[in-house]
């Protein structure tokens, strides 16, 4: 079986199997065939096991005690039964069924309408698809089977923590047993006391059996220190709660779910979580103009909250959105409350709330945009440095786009700017940071800015160990739906002092993979916050909570990546350890092929200086002299090999890689070509990166990202388990009209931080 990869696209050429039979497996099958909405399934019993317990041994014994003669495992936790249907069967290639099974990651459970039989007769052990990625244990800190498990269960959401006085990590979660929006969903707390390597049990934040018998859910933690009885830390669990019971529209009819609807509250815990007050507290959310528009009139506000409490000068502050239309708009708007006194007041019904902007309309998208597309999933910020005291919000929309406003009022009552994207700054700027979306070339403009689905994305300041800089989790991607959650990028915020007649402002770095899943790419990681932990001799490092939707992990960001991060503004300088480096006097000739390694995803340590993976990095000039295939490198030998060249469409670079089995391809987007074919030297680096399998591409220091016209820059690619490196000679540019005035090869994958420093060292050294 061939895969291509193409210009973003993940192209599969199936051989179909006896597309229409009645013999069954054991085999992979195409599910749901002619049937988009899934009302006929290949087999057509469904058996109710709890998700995480799902393997196929189980399933196969469910069908057998039912007395079906097939068992199907599908998307790691799907369980069917049932005989032949001789009118739409199609068996496909056995590695589309590589999902692991959730509870047995051993076993394959099939995929995405991928549907793995076997006969329930079938002896132990039972039958598994050939041809799966090898399981072997990996060591990238950033694979979120690495990660520490907090806990599991039918679905959690928004591991959200604060750190007590005695070192404990306290943390409040939404769970249910069944599923999200389900009956039952409610708050629980847990706690790690030593810099979470082990987890105790959760413990319910409302009391039984009101905390399953009305909706709670979406909540944050926050300590105030010495409030508590006895001078105790005081935790504050803050939440959504359905309070009035609200299951139906005014007319009657039934919701589909209620999580979303009522008022915030909160609870308090005086010993470290393990009891939490007799009394709930209401926090008032004021109704609006958009809340009036509701199915209610306002009489119940639509709302959730997956912000993280943020405090400035002893007041906390949480950004959330108000909702115009059941069940999630749009219409919808971001709002911030803030309590000056939540800090300080012993007596919990004391707390007083104020909410932000002092105005009728909350921060929103453009008019022409406001209720076409979704604005929400508030996350602010109040801002410390330069400049005046303002704050900072941004929020998932459905453009394809995060985006934000700013205002320079400190207190958050008014000046907020009109909503635009969330911007990078321009990394060929040194000694500043401007916007990208600035720059005269073809990375401004209005494609410019950070892109991100309708997912989940996390904002914070780090005093420590950011010396007070940001990092923002969001997913680098322009689908502007419910998917595309894998993997997790990671990049480090600047504020930036007032600019064209705008306040002061958040800038971010070119990002960095974080968290990837390159087994299941459909486990959507999110929600997640993080946790700066603070060490006695004054050093700290950062951690990640997220869930998965039924296993909540935390991960320790690699301190490598994560001071590349933080400096990658001021990084100039040449990574070590290149394989192979090229002049402007090597162009024409031959040199030898770098020892490329096989990229199989099996492992890929990140140590400091880089794990499993290869990369390029070259100053070029004329790009747009290039005809089309004309090479730059070339190594390829009986369909093995590593090319670069200037494609055929539209002058863009490419990259090829063949192991003899399998090809890909990942070319520059529409803007980065456009960049390379403009006049003076430009940097081009490219980086496959063995742990999660993806490969970016880079021009001037800014990693292609689709330009707004396809959903991403960077694509995953297939296993690459044969040689790689072709022929031993690699031919450097032999017909290539510009000039290269230097080149370097690693054998090792680059951050996106030591690209960037190497496209500043490359253009300074000339």
């Amino acid at each position: 079986m061939t895969f291509v990869f193409l210009l973003g696209l993940f192209l599969t050429y199936v051989r179909p199997i006896g597309a229409m039979t009645t013999a069954f497996g054991p085999g992979c099958y195409e599910d749901c065939v002619d049937s988009p909405g899934c009302e006929q399934r290949l087999l057509s019993h469904t058996v109710t096991v709890k998700w995480d317990n799902m393997t196929v041994d189980l399933c196969s014994a469910e069908c057998r005690k039912a007395g079906f003669d097939f068992a199907g495992v599908e998307a790691a936790y799907g369980c069917f039964c049932g005989d032949t249907n001789a009118s739409a069967i199609v068996e496909t290639v056995q590695t589309e069924c590589c999902s692991p099974c959730l509870g047995n990651t051993s076993q394959e459970c099939g995929d995405k309408f991928r549907i793995w039989v076997v006969a329930t007769s079938s002896t132990r052990p039972l039958p598994q698809p050939l041809g799966c990625p090898a399981k072997s244990p990996t060591t990238d800190p950033r694979n979120i089977l690495n990660g520490t498990v907090m806990l599991t269960a039918g679905y959690l959401d928004q591991p959200y923590c604060d750190i007590l006085s005695s070192g404990r990590w306290i943390c409040s979660i939404t769970l249910d047993d069944a599923h999200e929006g389900g009956p039952g969903e409610h708050i629980v707390a847990l706690w790690s006391d030593d810099v979470g390597k082990t987890w105790s049990k959760p413990v319910s934040v409302e009391p039984v059996p009101i905390n399953t018998a009305l909706t709670n859910a979406y909540s944050m933690t926050i300590v105030a220190p010495k409030v508590g009885a006895d001078g105790a830390d005081r935790v504050y669990v803050i939440y959504n709660m359905n309070v009035q019971n609200i299951t139906t529209f005014p007319n009657g009819g039934s919701l589909g779910r209620n999580d979303m609807l009522g008022n915030f509250v909160m609870r308090f815990s005086d010993d470290n979580g393990a009891t939490w007050s007799s009394q709930r507290y209401t926090v008032p959310n004021p109704v609006k103009p958009i809340d009036r528009g509701n199915e209610w009139g306002g009489n119940m506000t639509i709302m959730w909250t997956v912000d993280q409490t943020k405090t400035r000068d002893g007041t906390v502050y949480f950004g959330f959105t108000k909702i115009g239309k059941y069940m999630l708009g749009p219409p919808e708007e971001l709002w911030v409350l803030s309590s000056a006194n939540l800090l300080t007041e012993k007596d919990a019904s004391m707390i007083s709330w104020t909410l932000l902007p002092d105005a009728d309309h909350g921060i929103s998208l453009p008019q022409d945009q406001f209720e076409k597309y979704n604005f929400e999933e508030a996350h602010v910020v109040p801002m410390n440095g330069v400049g005046a005291p303002g704050f900072y919000i941004e929020g998932r929309t459905t453009t394809g786009y995060l985006v934000a406003s700013e205002t320079a009022d400190g207190t958050g009552k008014s000046g907020w700017t009109p909503s635009h994207p969330a911007q990078y700054y321009n990394p060929s700027i040194t000694g500043a940071h401007v916007p990208l979306s600035n720059a005269s070339t073809p990375f401004g403009g209005s494609d410019a800015g950070l892109k991100n689905p309708r997912g989940p994305t996390t904002l914070k300041r780090f005093d420590v160990a950011g010396r007070g800089r940001y990092l923002l989790l969001f997913y680098n991607n322009h689908a502007q739906s419910y998917l595309s959650r894998d993997p997790y990028w990671l990049a480090c915020g600047v504020e930036v002092p007032s600019h064209a007649g705008r306040p002061p402002t958040i800038l971010f770095s070119q990002p960095e993979i974080i968290i990837y899943d390159a087994v299941n790419k459909d486990d959507r990681p999110g929600y997640p916050d993080f946790i700066e932990h603070v060490y006695s001799d004054g050093s700290a490092s950062v951690f990640i909570t997220e869930t998965q939707k039924d296993t909540s992990r935390l991960h320790r960001i690699p301190d490598a990546l994560l001071q590349g991060l933080w400096a990658q503004d001021e990084s100039n300088q040449i990574p070590t350890g290149a394989a192979l480096n090229i002049s402007s006097a090597d162009q024409g000739k031959t040199v030898a092929t770098p020892p490329f390694p096989a990229l199989d995803g099996t492992d890929s340590a990140l140590p400091a200086v880089g794990g499993l993976g290869f990369a390029v990095g070259l100053l070029v000039e004329g790009v747009s002299l290039g005809h089309a295939n004309t090479t730059l490198f070339d190594s390829t030998q009986h369909a093995r090999g590593v090319r670069l060249a200037v494609g055929a469409t539209n002058g863009e670079v490419t990259l090829t890689v063949g192991d003899g089995h399998t090809d890909f391809s990942i070319s520059t987007d529409a803007a980065c070509s456009a960049v390379l074919a403009s006049p003076g030297r430009h940097f081009f680096g490219a980086v496959l990166d063995g742990g999660p399998c993806i490969a970016t591409v880079m021009v001037d220091g800014v990693l292609c990202d689709g330009a707004g016209k396809s959903d991403t820059g960077w694509m995953w690619f297939p296993p690459l388990s044969a040689d790689l490196r072709g022929g031993p000679n690699m031919l450097v540019a032999p017909t290539f009209s510009g000039k290269i005035h230097r080149a370097s090869w690693w054998t090792r994958m680059l951050t996106t931080s030591e690209l960037v420093g190497l496209y500043r060292a490359f253009l300074s050294s000339l």
